[in-house]
């Protein structure tokens, strides 16, 4: 009731949503098998293909439901998605596995969830406050917004799903990933810019086309958004690389920045364009502050790896001099 206060949304349209919610948390879990185990084609045929099953149970149910059967629609494609994923790992699942691989499991889950909130919060967190701040018209304009320039934090999202499994590789052989985030970083940059140049030039355009004439006043906020979504792609790629390092050192410096977005848009929210402005801020503290600890953390790991070396070597020279 408090949520549906809130949010000025229906209390049966919560709990049609609420239904989904348990599967599509559990979800991720799966994705993660298919990422681990590089099946990037099984992986992307399932995000895939479940992006089509909801637009086409949220359309199905629609029709003859109104906004429930969309909701509706949407939370039985995500039960059906969690059952498509739950067959293709199935013969992973039927391994019985000894009990010493739970300690090594929580100690990295309690790096990965805290740090995937944080990143749904920093994602997902604008829109819900403008929806309490804002009337309905400006509301839409700014989902309208939302909903299109998240294609360049989703495409970087991809970098990050691929990236995760190598610098867990390269780590576990103590070997540096520094390169291949460079990299990914460097191609996240040159995607993000063109996706950006593009916003600039099409964005009236796209947002008639994707919502309708009624949220075009929108298009004008569209470029700075989309700002935002590049920096968030940039932290994306720094959180799975984290991630991957299974040190949670990180976490103080993310989840403080990940709350400060919302604590920032509740005390700046007298237009539109101010709400985006506290995006592009917190998306780009995250982001410079990741890449910061990142580069302190393999420095430090340089060097612990350059003095534990230091006694073999010691240890060696008497060895040799008997020899001789």
């Amino acid at each position: 009731m408090l949520l549906s206060r809130f949010l000025e949304v229906p209390v049966e349209l919560l709990l049609a949503a609420s239904v989904g919610i348990p599967f599509g948390l559990v979800l991720p879990l799966l994705l993660g098998e298919l990422q681990g185990a590089e099946r990037f084609t099984d992986y992307a045929i399932l995000s895939t293909g479940q992006a089509a099953l909801k637009l086409l149970a949220a359309i199905a149910l629609g029709v003859f439901f109104g906004p429930l059967g969309v909701i509706a629609g949407i939370s039985a494609a995500t039960i059906t998605a969690y059952a498509i994923a739950l067959r293709m790992v199935r013969r992973k699942l039927s391994i019985h596995s000894s009990l010493p691989w739970l300690r090594p499991a929580a100690k990295y889950l309690a790096i990965a969830l805290p740090s995937t909130l944080a990143l749904a919060v920093l994602l997902s967190s604008d829109v819900l406050l403008v929806k309490h701040y804002f009337s309905t018209g400006a509301a839409g304009e700014y989902a309208a917004v939302a909903a299109i320039g998240r294609a360049i934090f989703w495409g970087a999202s991809g970098v990050a799903i691929v990236l995760f499994p190598k610098v867990a590789f390269r780590s576990s052989q103590g070997r540096s990933g520094i390169q291949l985030v460079a990299a990914s970083l460097l191609l996240v940059a040159i995607g993000g810019v063109t996706g950006l140049l593009l916003l600039a030039f099409s964005s009236p355009w796209l947002v008639k086309a994707f919502a309708g004439s009624a949220y075009i006043g929108g298009a004008a906020y569209l470029p700075w958004y989309a700002i935002g979504m590049v920096l968030l792609g940039a932290a994306a790629v720094l959180i799975a690389t984290h991630q991957s390092k299974g040190r949670p050192g990180f976490l103080a410096i993310l989840l403080p920045l990940a709350a400060l977005e919302p604590i920032l848009i509740a005390f700046y929210h007298q237009s539109l364009l101010q709400v985006i402005q506290m995006v592009d801020i917190s998306m780009g503290l995250v982001a410079v502050a990741l890449t910061g600890w990142y580069v302190v953390d393999e420095r430090s790991a340089a060097v612990t790896s350059s003095v534990s070396a230091v006694p073999a070597n010691i240890q060696a020279t008497p060895q040799l001099q008997v020899n001789r």
